[in-house]
């Protein structure tokens, strides 16, 4: 996802880009209230 912000706003494409980074923030802040959800098994 962190790709996409980049292609995006290096295309000139804003308004894509400021989705794509505000759906990253939900996805960390989604992580800090579950951490159990992003355990990996060892």
């Amino acid at each position: 996802m962190a790709t996409l912000y980049w292609i995006a706003q290096h295309c000139g494409d804003f308004a894509t880009a400021n989705e794509i980074l505000q759906a990253l923030r939900q996805r960390i802040e989604l992580g800090a209230e579950h951490p159990e959800r992003f355990k990996v098994a060892a």
